[in-house]
């Protein structure tokens, strides 16, 4: 259930982990997150979908999908052209993930090239020993002059783009930006390089919040743009997906490390 902030979690303490799929993870430490309320897009896995992967077994890669940690600035809009260092809390938030992450047993590390997915990645290295590899390709959208900018202050222009895109138009954008089809055509190929790659093997990526949306847009099961809107995870949130060479089915999403 969305919070009142149109969030897929509110960042609340939930007893109540709800766990999706043949792949849910009884040895999660549950005492180094936060579990936030799934949304209805967290139970893409239904009845049906189990069944038909029992009947078809296929050899699933588990993705751990986060955004990378706050930045310096968070009350502005850093797209790919802001290259940006994580702020203190950031540093925090990244050190705490990986701590949990330590635990995943993943196989590989991935993240895009730009320094606050870079520095994520680089907590998330030291406690679980593997070298990060990055992917050019997953950088943020190019916000041109609106990288930088408050929130306050670009609002309205990236909110005529995401209405334009949920209308169908996915070419539309302001000037000097990235469209919703641009950054696709940029992401999703490599992206299903790297999981074909890794087939049947846990990986962490970090990567960005527009980018992330485009993919739970395009890739999670039985979901599509038209929930473009809640798509949002936060900062350092965990989301717990597996990949059946066609789809994404979320095991758990937007989970939130605690901070000592």
């Amino acid at each position: 259930m969305a919070s009142r902030n149109g969030k897929w979690g509110d960042g609340k303490p939930n007893s109540g982990v709800r766990l999706v799929g043949a792949n849910a993870l009884p040895e999660l430490d549950a005492s180094s997150y936060i579990f936030t309320p799934l949304s209805r897009f967290g139970n893409s896995v239904g009845p049906e979908t189990r069944v038909r992967m029992l009947m078809n077994p296929v050899e699933t890669t588990r993705l751990l999908l986060l955004r990378h940690a706050e930045t310096a600035a968070p009350d502005r809009f850093h797209g790919a052209e802001s290259d940006i260092e994580l702020g203190e809390r950031g540093r925090r938030q990244a050190e705490a993930v990986a701590r949990s992450l330590a635990t995943q047993n993943a196989d590989r590390l991935y993240c895009s090239g730009m320094r606050r997915a870079i520095e994520t990645a680089s907590a998330i290295a030291r406690s679980t020993g593997l070298e990060p590899i990055i992917v050019p390709e997953f950088f943020e959208r190019k916000m041109g002059p609106l990288s930088g900018k408050l929130f306050s202050e670009t609002v309205g222009t990236y909110e005529d783009s995401r209405f334009r895109w949920m209308e169908g138009d996915l070419d539309a954008t302001h000037e000097g930006g990235e469209s919703y089809a641009q950054v696709r055509e940029r992401v999703l190929p490599r992206l299903r390089e790297v999981l074909d790659d890794e087939r049947g093997k846990t990986i962490i990526l970090v990567i960005h919040g527009m980018v992330m949306r485009v993919i739970f847009s395009e890739w999670l099961a039985g979901h599509g743009l038209r929930h473009f809107t809640e798509f949002h995870t936060q900062n350092a949130a965990l989301n717990e997906l597996n990949w059946d060479g066609t789809n994404l089915h979320a095991v758990q999403l937007n989970v939130l490390p605690k901070l000592n």
